[in-house]
């Protein structure tokens, strides 16, 4: 009887002490960059240009899925903890310019290439993907460095910084992947236009 009401005790106990631990576990939200397009424009284009995308590039700390906070003040970046991307911004970028690039009827070829001749090859690489804070003013900031070779001619048609800030309200809010949505569409876009 005394081993049946001790074995009792443990289980309630035991059971008391899982709660506890269950509890304090910390939730983490997931961002990603890419918006759903549900209109898709239909090329007319006889004779689509054709561009070969290299593999965007990204330095760390933008090559993880830890959101990165700039304080301008100290000059100090550090990790936005509970919030992440869910895949790494040079994928999501890529992605992103992946879907534009076909939307505005370009035939693209990723990295490997084969035989086939382009007219244009892009170099993009990603410098900051961050939440900028200046004296407790927060925006999404997105910057790249792109370079267009011309391939027909065999030089560098163009190349340039893009750089795009859009305001927060909060660093708490749920929705302020909109914002990193939206400044990587202004950069997107600014790109394509030199393409």
């Amino acid at each position: 009887m005394k081993l049946y009401i001790l074995c009792l005790c443990g289980f309630i106990f035991g059971g008391c002490v899982d709660i506890k631990i269950a509890s304090e576990m910390e939730k983490t939200e997931y961002f990603t960059l890419y918006t759903s397009n549900t209109q898709k424009q239909e090329c007319k284009v006889l004779k689509p240009k054709t561009i070969g995308l290299l593999d965007v590039y990204a330095p760390s700390p933008f090559d993880s899925n830890s959101l990165i906070l700039f304080d301008n003040a100290t000059l100090q970046v550090s990790e936005i903890k509970g919030k992440k991307w869910i895949n790494s911004p040079k994928e999501m970028l890529k992605t992103k310019l992946l879907s534009k690039l076909q939307n505005k009827c370009f035939q693209i070829s990723i990295e490997p290439f084969g035989t086939q001749k382009f007219d244009k090859i892009l170099k993009v690489s990603l410098l900051s993907l961050q939440v900028l804070d200046e004296k407790g003013t927060y925006s999404a900031q997105m910057s790249v460095f792109y370079e267009v070779l011309n391939m027909r001619s065999y030089t560098q048609s163009k190349s340039g910084t893009l750089t795009s800030k859009v305001p927060l309200d909060s660093i708490s809010k749920q929705n302020m992947a909109l914002g990193f949505a939206k400044a990587s569409d202004e950069v997107l876009d600014k790109m394509l236009k030199a393409l």
